[in-house]
């Protein structure tokens, strides 16, 4: 992972073959102690997708590995919960017959970019699990 800019408020960082963007985004939202938004385009070797049954509230994954994928659109927010940054992503991938598929992410690996613009908060968003639906969502102030 390379910053290729860095400010206050918004950071640009390119992740690299090899890289993991869920473990980076977390150790760096544990770094800088704050909350953020992000956005990422590039490709990848290999993502674990999840959706979320409502009824079941359980997820089913199903992972997908090519020599590239095509990194559609990644977008997804850092929060914390008990104590520890939580990534939560979602993402739009495309193979080599120009098929898309999505869901929530639980696992990606970088094949050559991922092109990565953070819009940094200026302090820790909480989440909790909402006993309702069973999703980890933002606790009011």
């Amino acid at each position: 992972m390379k910053i290729i800019f860095d400010s206050k408020n918004k950071s640009i960082v390119q992740f690299e073959k090899g890289d993991e963007p869920v473990t980076l985004l977390t150790a760096l939202a544990e770094e800088r102690g704050f909350s953020f938004h992000f956005s990422m385009i590039g490709g990848c070797t290999d993502v674990e997708l999840a959706y979320y049954d409502i009824e079941t509230k359980a997820y089913a994954s199903k992972t997908h590995s090519a020599r590239n994928i095509e990194v559609i659109t990644v977008t997804g927010n850092v929060a914390w919960i008990d104590g520890a940054p939580w990534v939560h992503a979602h993402g739009v991938f495309g193979d080599d017959n120009h098929n898309c598929f999505g869901g929530h992410i639980n696992r990606l690996i970088i094949s050559a970019t991922g092109e990565t613009a953070i819009d940094w908060l200026p302090e820790k968003l909480e989440k909790k699990i909402d006993p309702a639906s069973g999703l980890k969502l933002f606790c009011e102030k």
